[in-house]
């Protein structure tokens, strides 16, 4: 039976933009490995994409091929946009240039029927989805980390890798599979009846009913928090920090 080669990737940036980094952990072969990089000025969208990207460069192109991450703007360019974008010449529906074309050309270029590009929950205590983060915000930072190139089946962490993958597997994968139900809301422009507190942390919203809850998960994380009190607030402040609306929709409600 053919095997079937892993990738996690992640991106870090510190500030947006800043300086950045990214990592890709390829899992294949009977090999366990380890890659990263950084970039000086850079944003967090586009070290999610290069971590997808040097990883597909890295992988053997013959074999199968799960690629996962945990970056909806990832996903989502290339589930649901992409298509469009080449239709139009890389111009969005407004007709504006399509932000980080250059990265998105590259990654179409790589994609293939044998790539299954699939969705990790971020920060949720997979082993595998958090060692990448590690990695990138080491280079984001500047600081030296030890990158990883041995055989699976020496490695001292050999069980929390394959329980990692494991449960990535279990999850509902990016482009398929039945999706969570969002809460009603009111209109885009009409008020809450309570502000939210946002927070954009390595790539991804964070929603909070109350201050004290926001606080508590945002103390010692680099990002960024606003109080918002209707889904146009919402959106305008997302979209100030690189993300599209959408990522509204997948964002993870603390109640």
């Amino acid at each position: 039976m053919e095997e079937t080669w892993n990738i996690f990737t992640d991106g870090a940036c510190s500030g947006n933009p800043g300086p950045g980094g990214w990592a890709a952990i390829i899992i294949g072969g009977g090999n366990y490995l380890e890659f990263g990089g950084g970039d000086g000025k850079t944003t967090n969208n586009r070290m999610e994409m290069t971590g997808a990207i040097e990883g597909l460069k890295i992988a053997p192109r013959g074999n199968k091929i799960i690629l996962w991450t945990d970056s909806s703007y990832l996903v989502d360019g290339l589930t649901k946009w992409i298509h469009s974008w080449k239709s139009r010449g890389w111009r969005k529906k407004d007709g504006q240039p399509v932000l980080n074309e250059d990265l998105w050309r590259e990654l179409d270029g790589l994609m293939s029927p044998r790539i299954s590009l699939k969705r990790v929950e971020g920060h949720a205590g997979n082993y595998l989805n958090e060692r990448c983060d590690r990695i990138a915000v080491a280079f984001s930072q500047g600081k030296e980390i030890h990158l990883r190139a041995e055989s699976l089946q020496e490695a001292s962490d050999k069980n929390r890798i394959l329980e990692a993958l494991e449960a990535a597997k279990n999850r509902v994968p990016a482009s398929g599979g039945k999706k969570k139900k969002s809460k009603p809301g009111p209109p885009p422009g009409e008020a809450y009846k309570k502000k939210v507190y946002l927070f954009i942390y390595q790539n991804k919203v964070h929603r909070f009913r109350d201050w004290p809850a926001c606080q508590a998960f945002s103390s010692g994380k680099s990002g960024y928090t606003k109080s918002c009190q209707s889904r146009l607030e919402e959106e305008t402040y997302v979209k100030g920090h690189g993300l599209p609306a959408e990522s509204l929709d997948s964002a993870v409600d603390h109640e």
